[in-house]
């Protein structure tokens, strides 16, 4: 395994020579002291607080069939846990996935409830959950988009939502936070390849969960809107899965639903239409991406660490896993896709805590925008995004203990 970038400065910021630029379509320093700082010492955090890992990336590709052919010992155990599961988890993290997780107390909140709650509030959903459900400590402003978290796998609260916390303290954008549970604390056996399983299951079109559900049905509850709110969702890891096929999920029925009453002559119109409306509203960042496609209709912002196996392994019969600057979606003209050449080698290449987050964020720096959303208008009207070369990252976050360097 690949340990930290000797050729890196770290841990100084050298911004002297620019790297790459951005891919157009088709064709840290220190961090705030909000709610990361304060939310340091949560139970479940380590005193790295880095106490959750992936394993090496696509080794569940294996591990996913050796679950799945688990001996028979322990099938009647198995049983009666998913029957567990199916009635609420008895606690356990997979029940709270599709919830938002408060920022004041660390309960899950169904998204329905959050929804009527803006409703009777008034001022509009967007602004109310902003508002009371987003962490960060930056306040809202009118006009500030709805900005959601979607995280990774094998990350239990209140782990994942300390790390959404950090992510808002580092780029200065308050955030909701949608929780992706986790398996791994199930009592079953090869509990901890179960999540890789769904995400196998998910990208391939055989499943679907709670994660989508609730992030289709924001979509559906803003975009039925008289005047829908811009939605900044920004999904990382297997949340980009997930959050793919959610939104194409919901594109297909909006068009169906225009579409209740016409020919097919004009289904072309609809999705035009449709993809205008999404176009216009809904902007998403990828980061450890493993999608094969990107729905039409948003925008997207695609970041990729060169290093970064989990985007980039060519998988037995799938291809390569994600999309990049040099594997792109060739029928999206929506996309830009920014390469970069983070702090970390190895699991921590795709660390969107311990790098990429922080290479965001002195990207935007270093070309003098103040959002993702800016910087796409750039890209995508064809000037050159200069992405920085040794950003230092944060030891503090790495998985891998090994990557931290001594001062």
């Amino acid at each position: 395994m690949e340990r930290v970038k000797q050729h890196r400065p770290l841990p100084q910021l050298a911004l002297d020579t620019p790297a790459r630029g951005a891919h157009p379509p088709s064709a840290p320093g220190q961090t705030g002291v909000g709610n990361a700082a304060r939310l340091a010492q949560l139970p479940g955090r380590s005193a790295q607080g880095n106490d959750i890992a992936p394993k090496e990336p696509f080794a569940w590709l294996g591990d996913t069939a050796a679950s799945l052919g688990a001996g028979l010992g322990g099938l009647w155990q198995g049983a009666q846990e998913l029957h567990r599961m199916a009635t609420g988890g008895e606690g356990r993290d997979i029940a709270r996935e599709g919830t938002l997780t408060d920022p004041v107390d660390r309960s899950a909140v169904p998204l329905d409830r959050a929804l009527a709650e803006g409703q009777a509030h008034g001022g509009g959903i967007a602004a109310w959950l902003m508002e009371r459900y987003a962490f960060g400590d930056q306040g809202t402003t009118p006009g500030d988009p709805l900005r959601v978290m979607v995280p990774g796998l094998n990350t239990p609260e209140p782990e994942a939502s300390r790390r959404t916390a950090y992510y808002a303290d580092v780029l200065d954008q308050d955030m909701l936070h949608l929780h992706n549970g986790t398996l791994g604390d199930a009592d079953l056996p090869f509990a901890e390849h179960l999540d890789y399983a769904m995400a196998a299951g998910v990208r391939s079109g055989l499943t679907s969960t709670p994660l989508m559900d609730s992030l289709e049905q924001l979509l559906q509850a803003n975009f039925s809107a008289a005047e829908p709110a811009d939605i900044h969702a920004i999904l990382y890891s297997d949340g980009t899965i997930g959050g793919a096929r959610a939104i194409a999920r919901f594109r297909r029925k909006e068009i169906a639903r225009r579409m209740e009453g016409k020919g097919r002559d004009q289904r072309a119109a609809v999705a035009a239409e449709v993809d205008a409306l999404l176009e216009e509203h809904l902007f998403v960042e990828l980061h450890g991406n493993a999608v094969p496609d990107l729905p039409e209709g948003p925008r997207y912002l695609v970041w990729t660490d060169l290093d970064d196996s989990f985007t980039r392994t060519e998988a037995p019969m799938l291809g390569e896993m994600g999309l990049h600057g040099t594997h792109q979606d060739p029928d999206n003209d929506r996309a830009v896709y920014v390469d970069y050449d983070g702090p970390f080698g190895g699991v921590d290449a795709h660390n969107l805590a311990a790098g990429g987050v922080h290479v965001v964020a002195e990207t935007l720096r270093l070309n003098g925008v103040s959002s993702p959303q800016e910087l796409w208008e750039r890209a995508a009207s064809g000037e050159e995004i200069v992405v920085p070369e040794g950003v230092s990252g944060d030891p503090r976050e790495l998985w891998d203990p090994a990557n931290t360097i001594s001062p």
